[in-house]
């Protein structure tokens, strides 16, 4: 804040006058900070030039006309240099959990719920019930091969893919961005291996690439966002070579996740197989592995050869497992307190929403209904507003009742709390008198009453 201060030439950066560039600072260091090109948005080509466009993280989709609130959007596209899109407004929200809790009865069916039972049950009140497969599963899911840095894991898979594509498997290597999609594309190609690549810039072709993935000798890189719950045919002969061999190359956020992609092979009953690829630079333990993790990083050159060498050490498997338990554990608390934010939400939002049920469906009573506001209004007025001077009294009369103001009355006594709640209330029923002669039917005045106040509540829920 002190460098921003020194810079703008301002003294409190968070002064009121100051407030603008305060709310742009803001928006711009979460823009270049928080906010990363092909993991969390990617640059596309749109009807009037290039656009910035969301990705949501879980499944690497992008998330079309959805838009950054409060400016953060207009922040992220003044970074990347593309035109500036026009500020939108979220109208009214909901989270998931209070949508489905409007439901009456409400059931679900995922292949990966298990591992989240006591998540469903806390948030749900909802048991998991585990289904046995219909037919036996015959996927191998091998352990984890460990190594210290990026580019000895991206080498070692790339090792493993040679090794079954020469054997003429099918290959799905699951990457965790598109970066990281783009890079193992190049790779592949450099030792000119045939692939398809899936991931947000290229999604329209998903099903396509999703139902050549398990035909002989195919190799597909894709973003975890392909294939989910897809049923990936075995092309001939692939199941006599040992099925379908899933790559990830990271472990994800959570397990759930990971399990996802394990189960992207094998599935009713088919051969198959999968093994993950981690690195200590990976995003996940980084963000949650512990310190020391850093000391055993090295910087290769790109002229470099390098020699992956696996850490067999029971340590290292540990790390990885915790790393990406106390990344659930975050994500576990964050849509926690989301909940609890969105319990106090969604008891405003109950009482907003029976406001407005009862100004749209009942015809009778508007007037009454137009008195409380009125009452509670002024009521709020009398006790912030100082109206011992005319001209306080005068400007707020303007501002908000009447434009047919000349002046306050001389003889009036400000000081005598009944005479200026008489002059408000005068003007306030003179305006609504003046309305009525001038909309001249009783239909058409319920109906400027009932659009006035929808209005007013309307947009004060939003702001």
């Amino acid at each position: 804040a002190k460098a921003a201060e020194n810079y703008l030439g301002i003294g409190n950066l968070y002064d009121e006058e100051n407030s603008t560039f305060a709310r742009h600072l803001l928006f711009s260091l979460r823009a270049h900070l928080l906010y990363k090109k092909d993991k969390d948005y990617i640059i596309r080509d749109g009807k009037k030039g290039p656009e910035v466009v969301l990705l949501d993280k879980s499944t690497g989709r992008l998330l079309e006309l959805t838009k950054l609130q409060g400016g953060l959007h207009q922040a992220i596209e003044a970074k990347e240099l593309v035109a500036l899109s026009q500020e939108t407004r979220a109208m009214a929200s909901i989270t998931y959990q209070s949508l489905f809790k409007k439901f009456k009865k409400i059931s679900g069916m995922t292949g990966t719920g298990k591992v989240a039972e006591k998540e469903f049950l806390d948030t749900y009140g909802m048991k998991v019930i585990q289904i046995p497969t219909n037919r036996k599963k015959q996927r191998i899911d091998y352990p984890d091969k460990i190594y210290a840095t990026l580019p000895e894991k991206v080498f070692a898979s790339l090792e493993y893919v040679k090794h079954y594509h020469e054997k003429g498997n099918p290959i799905l290597i699951f990457v965790g961005s598109v970066e990281m999609s783009e890079l193992y594309s190049s790779l592949l190609l450099r030792e000119g291996i045939a692939h398809n690549l899936l991931n947000a810039n290229n999604a329209p072709r998903e099903a396509e690439m999703i139902a050549e993935s398990g035909q002989m000798g195919a190799v597909t890189v894709a973003t975890s966002m392909a294939g989910r719950g897809t049923d990936i045919k075995l092309g001939k002969g692939v199941a006599e070579l040992g099925g379908l061999v899933v790559i990830g190359t990271e472990r994800m956020e959570s397990q759930r996740i990971d399990l996802q992609i394990r189960g992207r092979s094998g599935r009713q009953g088919d051969p198959g197989m999968s093994k993950f690829f981690v690195s200590l630079e990976d995003d996940v333990i980084k963000k949650y592995g512990p310190s020391w993790v850093h000391r055993t990083y090295k910087e290769y050159a790109i002229s470099d050869h390098i020699e992956p060498k696996e850490l067999t050490g029971r340590k290292y498997r540990k790390l990885v497992e915790k790393a990406q338990e106390a990344s659930e554990s975050s994500g576990r608390t964050s849509r926690r307190q989301t909940l609890e934010f969105a319990e106090s939400m969604n008891i405003q939002r109950e009482m907003i929403y029976a406001q407005r049920d009862r100004l749209i469906y009942h015809n009778q009573g508007l007037d009454t209904v137009i008195d409380e506001v009125l009452d509670d209004f002024i009521d709020q007025a009398m006790a912030e507003e100082d109206f011992s001077k005319a001209e306080n009294l005068y400007h707020f009369i303007l501002r908000n009742i009447s434009f047919r103001i000349n002046e306050i009355p001389k003889d009036l006594d400000l000081n005598n709390r009944e005479e200026v709640l008489e002059l408000i209330y005068q003007f306030a029923y003179r305006e609504l008198d003046a309305k009525k002669q001038e909309l001249k039917t009783k239909e058409l005045n319920e109906y400027f009453q009932r659009l006035s106040m929808l209005k007013a509540v309307d947009d004060n829920w939003v702001e």
